[in-house]
């Protein structure tokens, strides 16, 4: 695919993401937006990133973050995709957009309600 760049176009493939003062200031919500989406894209195609080096060291450098590990060990698996999308936490308490419980919170990994 093609991605474009303020600079004009490049390959996905041969994108390198930023090093310098922006990686030594640690990682944007940019990054963390993008990783949440390339990780759920990857429930659907395992093999996503495998022609693109550079993301695949980029997600795992993000996957190192320890706050973050600790956040995906805990965080709800997604399921249902395509038919009725969910997230369901360690207890088996699943969450859809038409719960009627109401409002739903995540703590520690779990889920509260209407708290």
């Amino acid at each position: 695919g093609e991605v474009y760049f303020a600079g004009g176009s490049a390959d996905v493939e041969e994108a390198e993401p930023r090093e310098g003062a922006a990686a030594e200031d640690g990682p944007t919500l940019a990054d963390f937006n993008i990783f949440h989406h390339l990780d759920n894209a990857q429930l659907l195609e395992p093999d996503l990133l495998r022609g693109c080096p550079a993301l695949l060291r980029w997600q795992e450098r993000m996957r190192a973050l320890p706050r973050l590990q600790l956040f995906l060990e805990k965080r709800p698996v997604l399921n249902g995709i395509g038919e009725d999308p969910g997230l369901e936490d360690r207890h088996g308490v699943r969450v859809t957009q038409r719960s009627p419980e109401g409002q739903a919170w995540l703590r520690d990994g779990l889920w509260c309600f209407d708290e």
